[in-house]
């Protein structure tokens, strides 16, 4: 069974490298600690198979200890991740729940009701597109302006939701980077000498 618990985590392990050598392209190249979860999910792989193969001949105890340093390098990723200031970016994780689901403020996306936004400046681009054309007579002026003023006045009136409450939440995520601290205590868990089933006697006379 402690086997079978390591090869799991040595799945974990292996999704983490894929997802976080594509999380960290953009910071990999000024930020040399951001190899650090890479590179030992990267070794936990390599490790954990020797150790599964040399199980009974040390594999366990050396796995014990590779799984043991999770617990470094969690919390030193839970400390850049917030940039020195643990409990500023649990706060801010803890702040998506008092948050209104949706897109935040400024990101594109339908307005209430399922209406598309009107364009910005609709109207007075609408305004300048008459500069080249015949002057309207003295009836359509007040058609004209009419309009002109709908497009203003449906620009103020549009209902604003919860927009204006719609804090956009930004940076790493602040908590993720404790997954290797969960994944090295289980390792530990299913590493330790005194969690192992116990080894059968020999039958006497064999």
């Amino acid at each position: 069974m402690s086997r079978l618990i390591v090869l799991v985590l040595l799945g974990s392990f292996a999704l983490l490298l894929i997802e976080i050598r594509y999380l960290h392209q953009s910071v990999l190249g000024d930020q040399k600690i951001a190899w650090t979860p890479i590179v030992y999910s990267g070794l936990m792989l390599i490790i954990g198979v020797a150790g599964l193969i040399g199980w009974h001949h040390g594999g366990r105890r050396v796995l014990f200890w590779a799984f043991a340093l999770g617990l470094l390098v969690g919390p030193l990723g839970f400390w850049y991740h917030n940039m020195g200031h643990p409990l500023v970016g649990l706060r801010n994780e803890l702040a998506a729940w008092t948050q209104p689901v949706g897109p935040a403020e400024g990101e594109h996306g339908p307005a209430a009701g399922g209406e598309e936004p009107a364009p910005e400046g609709g109207g007075h681009a609408q305004g300048e597109g008459h500069h080249g054309e015949e002057k309207p007579s003295p009836d359509q002026e007040p058609a004209a302006g009419a309009a002109h003023g709908e497009g203003e006045g449906h620009e103020s009136d549009q209902p604003h939701g919860h927009g204006g409450d719609h804090v956009a939440l930004e940076g790493p995520p602040a908590l993720a980077p404790l997954s290797f601290f969960g994944l090295g205590l289980l390792g530990m868990l299913a590493c330790a000498r005194r969690l192992q089933p116990p080894t059968p006697a020999p039958e006497a006379g064999a």
